[in-house]
């Protein structure tokens, strides 16, 4: 079970999945268009290896308003 359903908590709860556990994932919001107050949104390059795993990086290097900082890492390269 993972408390939250933040980033980290969504991501906890993918890499787990991947892995063949089954996951309960858990917020106080059910809205899926509830966010937080205060967050950011900056992607530092140590998450790089993360964002991998995930199968995220394509999915973001082709979206087209996302540009990475070309001198921020892996995913600037």
């Amino acid at each position: 079970m993972i408390v939250g359903a933040s980033i980290a908590g969504c991501a906890a709860a993918i890499m787990y999945a991947q892995q063949g556990l089954r996951i309960a994932l858990l917020d106080a919001r059910s809205d899926i268009r509830a966010h937080k107050v205060l967050c950011t949104h900056h992607l530092q390059p140590c998450g790089a290896p993360i964002l991998q795993r995930l199968g995220a990086t394509e999915k973001l290097l082709a979206l087209e308003w996302w540009k990475p900082f070309r001198h921020s890492g892996p995913l600037g390269e």
